[in-house]
């Protein structure tokens, strides 16, 4: 009986070819159109804006030769690294920068050099971390050269050839976000919020047809049908967004990381969370119309324009707009993904995943409960 369910979900869906080919080609249609126009405001300027650097200079020995080197090379830390430094006078005012207002701290300590930045802004840190730690590196590099064979330092490092120059580190442009970068991913995670539409429409039509009072009659409970419905669900949201995600990669080269298949089973998981959504306003709300109302005025409008669907927002929490942008799940999802492709950090990832297979399990819960009271008059 659970297969014959599956398989009556299927046939509604497959019977219904404009619903289901605007879940399929509307996605690809959104990454070409917003993606194209969108992409002048996305690159290497928008991905890494300026660091705001504040130093103290107390240095001696290394830590002095790559001061030196960082204030008198011929490369601009600026325009070439983002680094907008400053100095300061004391050590606790450093701190409190970095602190409070999310700027990186140098401390110049000696022949050391301590580098503080806010956990929110970890990015930023590694940022100036990288450009200090490769001058010093070249540097000490220069003087093992000149301690093993002083004949060989100075013709690698004539007076013409900048002893203590900036080493230029070009990263090539796929480690930078594109606009087809962004909305590849935003652009499938929008339109899976419109799976919940299927539910509803399953639900409300075998309750109107008394298909579901006749599947109780058969002894098939509330929790069979509505996990074999679940599953039929996901089985078709699998199949509906699979070839997006394939256009994505292979035509439009979107960045999905080194493990795309386990970003995919994240979206399903999302997926999931949307289906039982849509069960549980069907289950919860008894007018059709209101529940419309509610997906196309709050649910679909708000969780996407928080989520970034539209207009993106950075990868930070700090202000409070960026705060309540947590309200979207989709928010959620979107921020994991990216925190992991572009920062390294599968911190929201994984709080995601926590989230929505808790949320998931709440609602299909209650959906249970609320159906057994149905059926026993409560």
């Amino acid at each position: 009986m659970i297969l014959t369910i599956i398989a009556k979900v299927f046939l509604n869906q497959f019977r219904n070819p404009k619903w289901l080919s605007f879940v399929v080609i509307f996605p690809i249609f959104l990454i070409l159109f917003i993606g194209y126009i969108l992409q002048g405001a996305f690159g290497s300027k928008a991905s890494l804006p300026n660091v705001d650097v504040v130093v103290l200079d107390n240095s001696t020995g290394i830590a002095q030769d790559v001061q030196e080197a960082i204030t008198t090379s011929s490369a601009s830390v600026v325009n070439e690294y983002g680094l907008v430094m400053n100095r300061i006078l004391s050590e606790e005012e450093g701190k409190k920068e970095a602190r409070l207002y999310k700027k990186v701290f140098v401390n110049m300590d000696g022949d050391k050099i301590k580098i503080y930045f806010n956990n929110a802004d970890s990015v930023n840190g590694a940022r100036v971390n990288g450009v200090f730690q490769g001058v010093a590196d070249r540097i000490q590099t220069a003087e093992i050269i000149r301690d093993l064979n002083p004949e060989l330092a100075s013709s690698i490092l004539s007076d013409n050839n900048a002893n203590y120059e900036l080493p230029m580190v070009r990263f090539d442009n796929k480690n930078f976000m594109t606009s087809y970068d962004y909305y590849g991913v935003a652009e499938i995670t929008l339109m899976i919020l419109y799976l919940a539409i299927i539910p509803l429409g399953e639900i409300f039509t075998d309750r109107s047809t008394m298909i579901r009072n006749r599947l109780r009659l058969a002894g098939v409970s509330d929790l069979k049908y509505y996990t074999a419905s679940l599953i039929a669900y996901t089985l078709v949201a699998v199949i509906a967004f699979l070839p997006a995600f394939l256009v994505s990669i292979f035509a439009l080269h979107v960045n999905w990381g080194q493990y795309p298949v386990l970003l995919y089973l994240y979206l399903m998981l999302f997926s999931i969370f949307v289906i039982i959504l849509g069960m549980f306003l069907a289950v919860f709300i008894k007018q059709k119309g209101k529940i419309n109302i509610l997906m196309a005025v709050v649910i679909i409008p708000v969780f996407s324009f928080l989520g970034g669907s539209y207009s993106p927002f950075t990868f930070d929490l700090s202000s409070t707009l960026e705060k309540i942008t947590l309200l979207s799940p989709l928010r959620w999802v979107n921020l994991g993904i990216f925190r992991l492709l572009y920062n390294s950090d599968g911190t929201m990832l994984i709080v995601s995943i926590g989230l929505l297979i808790i949320c998931s399990f709440v609602m299909f819960a209650l959906i249970n409960w609320k159906s057994r009271r149905e059926a026993f008059g409560v």
